[in-house]
């Protein structure tokens, strides 16, 4: 099952699951200005759903526009596609944005980000990402549409730019190579 199909199945239970609560929680409706507030209450069950969605979204589609522009489609999609890994693993937060913004304090209060652009103070952090940037069209692509960059399996979970070098006792096995970076997935 996709991202897409899956949403929509989780939006459709949400706004099932908010029908039943105003109908149980409310008596049985008698006029049409019930009717109406009834209608609101769903409308704005799915607002808010469609407000969370656009949100991930948008920390989606930022963090691939920093670690990926200019890249080709397939290296910007498979960047998009280790950051929903990401989320999805139980490893690193459940939520995209957090996944983005996730960093590690090391040794003498030194922060590290997970995403390197994300600690360097200079790059605009609410940088709005329009939905023509092939970088938007990526994240949609993956997040939305549910599509995947060959060799980048759930289990691809971290990259780097080919330029960096790797502590040879890292224990993450090279995946694949898309563009300018190298994507690895974790020993089981």
């Amino acid at each position: 099952m996709n991202v897409f199909t899956r949403f929509k199945k989780i939006l459709t239970w949400t706004i099932m699951s908010t029908a039943v609560l105003a109908l149980t929680a409310t008596p049985m409706m008698t006029n049409a200005t019930e009717d109406r507030a009834f209608g609101f209450k769903i409308a704005r069950a799915q607002q808010q759903q469609t407000k969370v969605l656009e949100r991930q979204l948008a920390c989606l589609a930022r963090n691939v526009f920093y670690e990926a522009n200019g890249e080709p489609m397939a290296g910007q999609m498979a960047v998009a596609q280790v950051t929903v890994n990401r989320a999805r693993s139980g490893l690193f937060p459940n939520d995209l944005c957090a996944v983005v913004a996730q960093s590690t304090i090391v040794g003498s209060n030194t922060k590290v980000c997970q995403f390197s652009w994300y600690c360097d103070s200079d790059l605009n952090k609410s940088k709005i990402i329009k939905s023509s940037e092939s970088s938007y069209i990526a994240a949609k692509k993956v997040f939305l549409e549910g599509q995947k960059v060959a060799k980048i399996d759930k289990d691809v979970m971290w990259f780097h730019e080919d330029s960096v070098k790797v502590n040879p006792r890292w224990p993450h096995k090279v995946a694949t190579k898309i563009g300018n970076h190298v994507f690895y997935k974790r020993e089981k």
